[in-house]
């Protein structure tokens, strides 16, 4: 009776330390094996600018969801709104769009001359403005003017397929691969003078719309083809699609190639980190959630802003 007893203690113990080790393995330690944030969701993900009032592709998320997070990656760095405009205007925000500062400018009264940057990105790590001339900062502090022989100005910036593109004065095209060499594109209106003046990329294909309702595609920056001509402003890429304000209508195409025409407005302002930013007259910016409801957020009074771009800067 003591032996079965005994042998009885005996069983119970290891059967009791089995169930416990299983359970460690089956649950996981707390300091290994960690996954990925699961993303960035900010309500409509970072959403990069081509031009006033134009959202284009590339760089972080167009519209829709959230970046998504890489298992264990990490992180990209702190979320940053950079604006451009006049006189080569440039100030950022690092709290949503709150607050701004960082402002920096080549001419407090600046026009539509040498120094006006129409359109953001942010590519390649860096933020880029162009018009006349390109600039570029890895966190919207710090810049540098990059030199393009024979370069137009951008009217329009967009990134994909492994480039960022620049189109504007007379169809003239630029592009880089890496944000800092920039070189000639294709003409994207060739044969004649016509001004490129919004540029967004999705799904494969750039597409720039511009003077005379002239629009145009191409997916590698060289070649272009014409698309068919709609009385529509600024084209952007959010959502999944392409689209552009009429007059009491808007354009949309899923693939850039094949449009219809809707009823009502689409909205396209500048949008990201789950905001929609616009640059009213005279060194103003106003916020919305809704793009309806807009509330002013900076105002000096200065140079007026044409474009903005979402991205990231080094966390400091």
């Amino acid at each position: 009776m003591c032996l079965r007893g005994t042998l009885a203690t005996m069983f119970l113990r290891v059967s009791v330390a089995g169930l416990l080790l299983f359970g460690a393995s089956a649950c996981g330690s707390d300091d290994d094996g960690t996954s990925g944030d699961g993303g960035h969701g900010t309500g409509g993900g970072a959403t990069t600018s081509s031009s006033a009032n134009g959202g284009g592709g590339g760089g972080a998320n167009t519209g829709g969801g959230g970046q998504g997070g890489e298992g264990g990656s990490a992180n990209p760095g702190t979320p940053t709104i950079v604006a451009v405009g006049y006189g080569g205007r440039r100030l950022r925000s690092t709290d949503l769009g709150l607050t701004w500062d960082s402002l920096v400018e080549d001419d407090a009264n600046g026009g539509d001359d040498d120094n006006l940057l129409r359109a953001a990105v942010y590519a390649h790590g860096l933020f880029i403005a162009a018009g006349w001339r390109i600039h570029t900062s890895p966190d919207g502090v710090h810049w540098t003017e990059r030199t393009v022989d024979g370069q137009q100005w951008c009217g329009g910036l967009a990134s994909g397929n492994g480039i960022t593109l620049c189109t504007g004065g007379c169809g003239d095209s630029v592009y880089t691969s890496d944000g800092t060499t920039w070189q000639a594109a294709g003409d994207a209106t060739p044969g004649e003078c016509a001004h490129m003046r919004s540029l967004a990329f999705g799904n494969g294909r750039f597409v720039a719309r511009g003077d005379n309702d002239r629009m145009v595609t191409t997916t590698d920056g060289m070649t272009w083809t014409d698309l068919p001509t709609y009385a529509a402003g600024n084209v952007i890429f959010r959502d999944g699609a392409f689209y552009a304000n009429g007059e009491g209508s808007f354009i949309h195409s899923s693939d850039g190639l094949t449009w219809d025409t809707q009823t009502g407005a689409y909205p396209t302002d500048d949008f990201g980190y789950g905001a929609y930013f616009r640059g009213p007259w005279k060194g103003k910016i106003e916020r919305s959630v809704d793009a309806s409801t807009w509330n002013q957020v900076f105002n000096d009074d200065g140079n007026a802003l044409s474009a903005f771009a979402f991205g990231y800067a080094p966390s400091e």
